[in-house]
């Protein structure tokens, strides 16, 4: 599931950024009557603000999309890219265009990318049985 939609009016909003990077609360989208019309800043079908288990914000499309690439993130996926997003604004990397995010990582992050990527499959799965090679 996204972290970011499409507002007409608004722009993107980024579920990580207080005042969802647009100055309006998360409550002005989420569980609202009527529903504002948010579309996917990958695909362009119509989507929803949800809230995980855990209090954890993002967009879901409100149909399931088979051609747009967010479709199955799970929860930690999302929780990862939150913190990736918090550090990059925290080391003063200005995330203007976020879309393009996901196709090509900015420099800064390739290494960094290329590292964890390494140690993934160097590493055992999380629950302690072998990866398949």
């Amino acid at each position: 599931m996204p972290l970011t939609a499409r507002l007409s009016g608004h722009g993107t909003l980024d579920a990580t950024l207080d005042g969802l990077g647009a100055g309006m609360a998360w409550e002005a989208v989420y569980r609202v009557r009527p529903r504002p019309v948010l579309a996917c800043t990958d695909c362009g079908l119509p989507m929803h603000a949800k809230a995980s288990g855990r209090g954890g914000r993002f967009f879901a499309h409100d149909r399931r999309s088979a051609t747009c690439a967010a479709v199955g993130e799970t929860e930690e996926h999302r929780a990862l890219k939150r913190a990736l997003a918090a550090a990059a604004r925290e080391a003063g990397i200005e995330l203007a265009d976020r879309e393009s995010l996901t196709r090509q990582p900015p420099k800064i992050l390739k290494g960094q990318i290329r590292y964890a990527r390494s140690c993934r499959r160097a590493s055992a799965a999380p629950w302690g049985e072998a990866r398949p090679r």
